[in-house]
C-alpha cells in the first residue's frame, strides 16, 4: 500500500537511510504581510527577489513549516509562503471551506500579488490546491516541485489502517467534528508522528497557535469530506483526475521529494510517480515521514535551489538565459 505505518518520537536509529538534520531551528524569522481576497484576509510572509517561487503547506500545518528552507531558496528567488484559507494566521470561516473555495481563494491571491512565470511547491492540501491550480495556469507556470500529496486518485486501500480510520473518522459529520475539532487530534497526536524527529515543544507551540478553540479548527474535518476517495464525493473526484492526468502529460519541470517510509507517499507510491511524470528530478531525502521539511530543511532548500538553477526556465529579459533542462535521481 501506499500508506506506512507511523511510531511516536525519533525513531532514525531504527531506519535505514540518511537520518534527520540535526539543530533544526524553531525561530520563524519573518515578517507577517496580509492581503484581502474574495472577502477573507490572507496571512503570507514573502522573503528575497527574482522569479517568485509560492509554497503552499499541508494540513494541520501554516507558513511556519518552511522556515527552514525558505532561506536557501530566497538567495535566488523571491518566496512567497501562503496560510491557505482557514489555516495559520489567515482568516477562518465559520462555514465550511469547499474545494471550489479554496481553489478560487487561491487563483486570487496569485492574481492579486501580480504573480507571472511562478513556481509551485507544494504538499498534502497545498500540493492538491497547486497542482489543481497548475493545470488550470499552465501558461503561467513555469515548475512544480511536490512530495506527501495527492498524485492520483485516493484509494482507501492504498492507506494503511491508522490512516484509513482516521481519515474516515474525520470525514463524518459527528466523528469529524469530536476527533478534528474538540480532542484537536491533528495538532495533539498527527503533528507528534509525521516526522521522523521529536519536535521541540517551542515547535509544537508553534504548530498549536492557530487553533486555540473548537470553531478555529473546523477547516481540518472539512477538507477531508471535500477530499475525493474512491470517487466520493463525486463533485471533486473529477477535479482530481483531470489535474493527475494532466500532470502526466505536461513537460514542465518536475522535482519530486521522496523519504522512507514516508505517509501518504510510501514506496509503492512513490514508484508510480518516478514511472508516470516526465522531466522530473528524484531526490531520495532518506528517513522521512509526512512533513519532510522538519527532517531535511536545509537539503529540501538547497536540492529546490539547484533545480531551480539547472532547469526552471525563467523569462530571459528578466533573469538572463535559462539553462538547459536536466533529469536525475539523488539518494539519500
Amino acid at each position: 500500500t501506499s500508506g506506512r505505518a507511523i511510531g511516536r518520537g525519533s525513531r532514525s536509529a531504527t531506519m535505514a537511510g540518511t537520518p534527520p538534520e540535526t539543530n533544526i531551528s524553531a525561530a520563524y524569522p519573518f515578517e507577517s504581510q496580509f492581503v484581502t481576497v474574495r472577502g477573507s484576509r490572507l496571512h503570507y510572509i514573502e522573503e528575497g527577489t527574482g522569479p517568485p517561487v509560492l509554497f503552499l503547506h499541508g494540513a494541520p500545518a501554516w507558513s511556519y513549516v518552511w522556515r527552514n528552507v525558505i532561506p536557501h531558496v530566497s538567495k535566488t528567488h523571491r518566496c512567497v509562503a501562503l496560510d491557505l484559507l482557514g489555516f495559520g494566521k489567515s482568516d477562518k470561516p465559520a462555514t465550511d471551506i469547499t474545494w471550489d473555495e479554496h481553489a478560487a481563494t487561491f487563483d486570487a491571491f496569485v492574481a492579486q500579488l501580480g504573480l507571472r512565470d511562478y513556481v509551485i511547491v507544494g504538499m498534502d492540501w497545498g500540493g492538491a490546491m497547486g497542482l489543481y491550480h497548475a493545470s488550470r495556469h499552465e501558461a503561467s507556470v513555469k515548475g512544480l516541485c511536490f512530495f506527501e500529496t495527492v498524485l492520483r486518485p485516493n484509494e482507501w486501500k492504498n492507506l494503511d489502517a491508522a490512516f484509513n480510520v482516521l481519515g474516515r473518522a474525520l470525514r463524518g459529520q459527528v466523528t469529524g467534528y469530536l476527533i478534528g475539532q474538540v480532542a484537536n487530534v491533528m495538532i495533539n497526536a498527527f503533528m507528534r508522528i509525521s516526522q521522523v524527529r521529536k519536535l521541540s515543544a517551542e515547535e509544537h507551540a508553534q504548530y498549536a497557535a492557530p487553533w486555540p478553540t473548537v470553531a478555529s479548527r473546523r477547516v481540518i474535518p472539512a477538507i477531508l469530506r471535500e477530499m475525493p476517495f474512491d470517487g466520493k464525493p463525486a463533485s471533486n473526484a473529477p477535479k482530481v483526475v483531470a489535474y493527475t492526468d494532466w500532470l502526466k502529460a505536461t513537460e514542465l519541470p518536475k522535482l519530486f521529494f521522496k523519504a522512507t517510509p514516508g505517509s501518504f507517499v510510501g514506496a509503492e507510491f512513490a514508484a508510480f510517480v518516478e514511472a508516470s511524470f516526465s522531466n522530473m528530478r528524484v531526490v531520495d531525502l532518506g528517513q522521512g515521514v509526512h512533513f519532510l521539511q522538519e527532517d531535511h530543511p536545509e537539503r529540501m532548500g538547497k536540492e529546490i535551489a539547484a533545480w531551480l538553477e539547472d532547469t526552471v526556465a525563467v523569462p530571459a529579459a528578466a533573469c538572463g538565459p535559462s539553462k538547459p533542462k536536466t533529469s536525475s535521481t539523488t539518494a539519500g
